[in-house]
């Protein structure tokens, strides 16, 4: 596994973890907009990670084909 990757994996995992917490604050209508806003920030920044991680297979794939080769 490459560090980006790892990284990536790593910042699933930790917002895995605090999603039943946002589940029962939201639900209990007790989470706060700048605590709704402060997790939707984490979530954005963990799309464009996944973004950026999918790019980078991507371009890793079409450089591993041979010409005229199809994935």
């Amino acid at each position: 596994m490459n560090e980006q990757t790892a990284h990536l994996v790593s910042a699933l995992g930790a917002i895995n973890q605090r999603i039943p917490e946002v589940c029962r604050a939201l639900l209990g209508d007790c989470m706060t907009v700048a605590k709704q806003r402060e997790f939707a920030g984490l979530l954005i920044e963990l799309g464009n990670v996944l973004h950026s991680h999918a790019t980078g297979r991507e371009e890793a794939t079409a450089n591993d084909q041979a010409p005229g080769e199809l994935g």
